[in-house]
């Protein structure tokens, strides 16, 4: 859609790109997509899709640094 932040979907946009280019999986959807709906919806497919594995990234890291902090026995450091 267009609403949003202009620029933040245009560096979406343009990394979901280069992704495209250099991940065999995501090109291989991208190219399904660009088949059956046309490349502007496909490049725009590619970058929510992007966006979603860089949100589940961030969050199963922050996932683990909690998990970490709760394990700590307290006055010993970690190992």
């Amino acid at each position: 859609s267009k609403e949003g932040n202009p620029f933040l979907r245009w560096v979406l946009v343009e990394s979901a790109t280069v992704a495209c280019r250099h991940d065999p999986e995501m090109k291989r959807m991208y190219w399904r997509l660009v088949e059956r709906r046309g490349k502007p919806i496909a490049k725009t497919a590619m970058a929510r899709k992007l966006l979603t594995r860089l949100y589940w990234m961030l969050r199963q890291r922050s996932q683990a640094r909690n998990s970490v902090q709760r394990s700590r026995v307290a006055g010993k450091p970690e190992a």
